[in-house]
Order: C-alpha cells, then sequence, then structure tokens
C-alpha cells in the first residue's frame, strides 16, 4: 500500500508546473506519505473515543470540567481529560467492558509467511544475480 501510494503521488507531482528534478518529487512524496499517515492516524484515534464506553466519556469530562473550576488552561484542561480517560479505557479494558480494535499494520496480527521482511528483497537480487 505504502509503496503504491507513493507512486501514486510521485507520478502527480511529476506532472506539476514548473516540474520538479525526480529527486526531489520523490523526496516530497516520501514526505508526504508520513504526513499522509499521521493524518489518518490522529482520525482514526479520533474515531475510537467515539466508541469507548460511557464510563470512559463521563470520566473525560468530568475530569475536563474539573481542570476548567481550578482555572487550568484550556490545553491543560483537555490533557487532564485525556489522563483519565486512559485510567478509565484501562480499566474498562482489564475487566472485560472493551476492546482495543486492532491496528491492520500490526505485525503480531500478521501471519509470518504474508510480513514483509527486512532486507528479503536485497537477497532475493543478490541470489538472483549469483545464479546468472
Amino acid at each position: 500500500m505504502k509503496k503504491v501510494w507513493i507512486a501514486e503521488r510521485l507520478n502527480e507531482l511529476r506532472q506539476m508546473k514548473p516540474p520538479l528534478p525526480l529527486e526531489a518529487c520523490l523526496i516530497r512524496a516520501k514526505k508526504d506519505w508520513i504526513e499522509h499517515k499521521r493524518k489518518e492516524k490522529a482520525g482514526v484515534e479520533e474515531d475510537h473515543a467515539k466508541d469507548w464506553p460511557p464510563m470512559v466519556l463521563e470520566a473525560q469530562r468530568e475530569a475536563e470540567e474539573e481542570a476548567r473550576k481550578a482555572g487550568k488552561a484550556e490545553e491543560e484542561a483537555k490533557e487532564a481529560g485525556m489522563m483519565a480517560a486512559g485510567y478509565a479505557l484501562k480499566v474498562a479494558i482489564s475487566q472485560g467492558i472493551y476492546k482495543m480494535p486492532e491496528d491492520p499494520d500490526d505485525p503480531r496480527t500478521t501471519p509470518l509467511f504474508f510480513q514483509k521482511r527486512i532486507g528479503l528483497e536485497k537477497a532475493l537480487q543478490r541470489l538472483q544475480r549469483e545464479d546468472s
């Protein structure tokens, strides 16, 4: 998926006017991929928050209200809310009330046969060169 996304982005960048050198396009496409993944991860985390049990959302809301009443800044209030939500979520998971969604990119959930191994392509290329 990563290679496909970068290749598509690379094609888009190469068609820009004025044209960029190929190396610059590749560097920018890789940076865009990192930014894309960061935004995607932030969106997924927000989506998970709406699926939390009511007790977690209530703990977060109460902690934010208490922080605001104590005169803390909005950012500190949000941080206090997230900490309280984290603790409540940990309790909910340990009690079996909530199960964290699985990450499709987690190598522990992908069978070893389907995992892309680091250096495998380079080793295969070297073997092919030796056979020739």
